[in-house]
């Protein structure tokens, strides 16, 4: 199936060299394969799979997520994982990793911004959501979270901001000429279908469309996303839900 990547299929070279230089066997997982002589263990990273897509328009932003859950790429959990989103007034942030990890950055992120709220009386603008992510993670860069992130929303004058993080809140901004960020295990097959999709000056009307397409199109190759997804659009006078119909097998 395209795009698993079991991980007992991933023999690495260093690993090949090292092990020949000292004479040993690598141990195998139980249930693998034979006829390999190396083997690499799987990223904590790519456990449970998953995929996110954020695209910016013209005075709107839509970020999708799948909703499967599974566990070592191999087995299907819940097709009802809804979490991976969440949304802070006009600003959208969505985490990709280890399950648990998101949780705990997710449960971390909201009581931030809602003290922060709290002591100042105003929401926090997409901008100053990204410093706290990556302060929170930057603060755990001795002993990271297992987590990615893509955060996209609009400011106080309705001006687009789509970035993207590493697991110690390294960012890549996005840049004008490609207003798209990508997160998790399907983000190869996503990052080419949304560089081809995307364009300038995308309206909402547009741009749910498109970005629900590039998140069917890349979970189709993918076989540790899918079953369906979230999609969430906000513009300036609203902020809107809705789930995507794909295929569930």
């Amino acid at each position: 199936t395209w795009g698993l990547k079991p991980f007992w299929l991933k023999p690495s070279s260093v690993g090949a060299s090292a092990h020949c230089q000292r004479g040993r066997t690598p141990s195998l997982p139980p249930g693998a394969p034979v006829g390999i002589d190396v083997w690499e263990a799987m990223s904590i990273m790519e456990y449970n799979g998953g995929a996110v897509v954020a695209m910016a328009g013209k005075e709107c932003v839509a970020m999708a997520a799948d909703r499967r859950f599974g566990i070592r790429q191999l087995q299907t959990i819940s097709c009802t994982h809804d979490e991976k989103i969440v949304a802070y007034h006009k600003t959208l942030v969505a985490f990709t990793g280890l399950a648990t990890d998101v949780q705990t950055v997710h449960q971390e992120l909201a009581m931030k911004v809602n003290l922060y709220h709290l002591a100042e009386g105003r929401r926090m603008s997409p901008k100053v959501v990204s410093k706290l992510v990556q302060s929170l993670l930057y603060g755990k860069r001795t002993n990271p979270y297992c987590v990615s992130a893509v955060i996209t929303g609009l400011d106080e004058d309705n001006e687009t901001y789509c970035a993207c993080f590493d697991c110690i809140g390294a960012c890549s901004l996005a840049p004008a000429d490609d207003r798209f960020g990508v997160g998790g295990t399907a983000s190869e097959e996503l990052y080419g279908i949304a560089e081809n999709a995307w364009r300038p000056g995308l309206t909402a009307t547009e741009l749910v469309p498109v970005t629900a397409r590039c998140l069917m199109s890349a979970c189709n190759r993918h076989a540790a996303a899918g079953w369906g997804g979230m999609l969430h659009v906000i513009t300036p006078q609203a902020h809107k839900t809705m789930e995507i119909k794909g295929r569930m097998d």
